[in-house]
């Protein structure tokens, strides 16, 4: 949850509480006057607090608007602790054992308010321990131990109500991150970040509503496949599947760390489609190339290390241009994707990638990618885009149209033009 929605929300309720104690104090207190002071001013302080967090929301600054919303969330646990310390330690009021059991439910119900802010919850339970500790310090010669005992106990329910704390953060990032990860399957990386963060405060359809961007896309899809099926038992095969989208995303993670991505994946096939906010087009090509070059030479490399056999085989198709993307779908089946000619382009190449690949006569993922595609890719910073080899499709949709072919074995076949139907970009 957001700092200064969470600091809004326990200062509210602190006016709230500050009033209703008002009312306690003259019912239950034969002269409340004194009370009426901390109870009056402690609303004050929140009433410029919200002010103080209006202001705070206005800062353009992440890091300094995150600092001053954290002074804005440890305002109001602040306020009601050194007010009861005031009240059971200094004041000494009548019937004070009502007030100390006010004092631990402040303690308690502030540190767990604060448990999804570690910095803010760590800061507020060590100030409340130093105060107490400089209130046996002061109350260390008197001859009555009450004080001492009480202060004793309230350092043990600090201690106990930081574990409760830590206890709840671990629960509640636990069922963050789970989220994260079921949100992934629909949403890129940073918008499913944004939304679980956000505490439902944000729309996904809001942060990724369709619209026409220039997109790169990736298809992969494993060979023979239905024969690796019926020669495996369903347990090694999602072992397999398990472990190829484990590398997958390993180095999708390295490669676009910024997340402009969405993947999907059915059984053996995986597409990928890779934009920019700020439709980028150079930028977008050679981070798509750049990580299929990567699926085509070290994650193929590290699959087959952790599987220790090489049975998992796949060629590749990438392909761009503009499409409709955004979160799309049946009202209650939205995920994001994309419309248009690219995607259906990119799996023809995918299929054509395959074609290629047995025509070497190669085991090596072969990559398939259009013309344009490469065109605008940035070339100085890829060496690897200089061994690409024009060829004439031959798969349905796109019969005779020029691509491009990069395989890793390719500078090793000697393999005459006539044969291979190959020649090198001019």
């Amino acid at each position: 949850m957001n700092r200064l929605v969470m600091a809004r929300y326990i200062t509210t309720c602190g006016i709230v509480v500050a009033a209703l104690l008002l009312v306690f104090d003259k019912i239950w207190v034969p002269d409340s006057s004194p009370y009426y002071n901390h109870r009056l001013i402690s609303i004050l302080l929140f009433c410029g607090n919200l002010y103080f967090i209006g202001l705070v929301s206005r800062i353009k600054s992440a890091s300094l608007r995150r600092f001053a919303g954290g002074i804005a969330l440890l305002l109001h646990p602040m306020a009601f602790w050194f007010v009861y310390l005031d009240i059971v330690f200094v004041m000494k009021p009548y019937n004070d054992f009502v007030y100390y059991i006010g004092f631990l439910l402040v303690l308690f119900v502030c540190t767990v308010a604060l448990h999804r802010f570690w910095k803010e919850q760590y800061v507020f339970n060590l100030v409340g321990l130093l105060s107490l500790v400089l209130v046996l310090a002061t109350h260390s010669g008197s001859s009555d131990r009450s004080y001492s005992d009480k202060a004793y106990i309230l350092i043990i329910a600090t201690i106990l109500s930081s574990q409760i704390a830590i206890y709840y953060r671990r629960t509640f990032v636990g069922g963050i991150f789970e989220r994260y990860n079921m949100m992934r399957t629909m949403l890129p990386q940073q918008v499913a970040f944004h939304l679980v963060t956000s505490d439902g405060l944000s729309s996904s359809g809001d942060l990724f509503s369709p619209k026409h961007r220039f997109a790169v896309c990736l298809s992969s899809d494993w060979r023979n496949f239905q024969k690796l099926c019926a020669e495996r038992t369903p347990s090694e095969i999602a072992k397999l599947i398990e472990t190829y989208y484990d590398v997958v995303s390993e180095s999708l993670e390295i490669i676009c760390p910024d997340g402009h991505y969405f993947s999907t994946w059915v059984a053996d096939e995986l597409f990928i489609t890779f934009y920019s906010q700020t439709d980028n087009r150079s930028e977008v090509v050679s981070l798509a190339l750049r990580f299929a070059h990567n699926l085509a030479t070290s994650v193929y490399d590290k699959i087959h290390d952790r599987c220790g056999e090489k049975t998992l085989n796949y060629d590749i198709g990438v392909s761009s241009g503009l499409g409709l993307l955004g979160l799309l779908g049946p009202r209650q089946m939205k995920k994001a994707t994309i419309l248009g000619q690219v995607p259906g382009i990119c799996k023809r190449l995918q299929e054509e990638a395959k074609k290629q690949r047995a025509l070497l006569g190669v085991a090596s993922p072969s990559l398939v990618v259009d013309e344009g595609t490469l065109a605008s890719a940035d070339h100085q910073a890829m060496s690897f885009l200089s061994d690409f080899r024009v060829v004439e499709t031959s798969t349905k949709d796109i019969e005779h149209v020029r691509c491009l072919l990069w395989n890793s074995e390719l500078k090793t076949l000697k393999a005459t033009k006539n044969k291979r139907g190959l020649r090198r970009v001019s």
